[in-house]
């Protein structure tokens, strides 16, 4: 049989191929937003952590405190759901400061519940009390005013504007309840009593056990 003659590709008369679907353009901004908002949210939330911690030295207090954040960050999120919006790109920029607004109220508790007096080390009530007797009011005004500056969002023509004067509010509402209800009842029942939880005291232990072992034992 004859040999079939060999085929080759035709050489290339243009340049990379690219995108000229608005459409496919648009999906693919609306999955890029998507994973770059939960990307910021669980970043965010790392660096709450580590912020937290520097604060207050105690990694129980960041433990709790990254906790509840997590729990008005699931919380917002599910609140879209019940309002009935989609994740597009709007609420994709939402969720991307969203811990910014919820670590506020709570940091200031944690900070508040370790700054308190000595003689009340030894009772997580009386601390926690402490903490929000005196930065409650604080907490309470600082929220108050910030609704307030959401709530001239609502008239606006933009379409993005009343959409995000509507979350902005509600995380406002959310962070402020978890933060006044469930972390302070967090404290009062798992909070660290004396010097449980201190970064200070954990490291002179290990430095002392460290020391310990290196020394020779003693002569029989």
């Amino acid at each position: 049989s004859p040999a079939r003659p060999t085929r080759r590709a035709p050489p290339a008369s243009c340049n990379a191929p690219f995108l000229v679907s608005y459409s496919f353009l648009a999906v693919q901004a609306v999955e890029q937003a998507r994973g770059i908002a939960w990307t910021s949210v669980f970043a965010s939330t790392a660096l709450a952590f580590f912020v937290m911690l520097g604060f207050t030295r105690n990694w129980r207090i960041a433990v709790l405190a990254t906790t509840t954040i997590l729990a008005i960050v699931f919380t917002d999120c599910g609140l879209i759901h019940i309002y009935g919006w989609s994740l597009d790109v709007f609420e994709a920029v939402c969720i991307t400061i969203l811990v910014g607004f919820s670590v506020d109220y709570t940091v200031h508790l944690g900070v508040a519940y370790v700054e308190a007096p000595k003689h009340l080390a030894g009772d997580r009530a009386a601390r926690t009390l402490h903490a929000v007797s005196t930065l409650g009011i604080s907490i309470t005004g600082g929220a108050a005013s910030t609704a307030g500056a959401c709530l001239f969002l609502f008239p606006a023509q933009i379409l993005f504007l009343p959409k995000f004067g509507q979350f902005m509010l509600t995380a406002i509402v959310v962070a402020f309840v978890y933060a006044m209800g469930a972390f302070s009842a967090l404290l009062a029942c798992l909070g660290p009593v004396g010097s449980q939880g201190d970064l200070r005291t954990l490291a002179t232990r290990l430095i002392g056990r460290a020391t310990s072992t290196q020394q020779p034992p003693p002569p029989l």
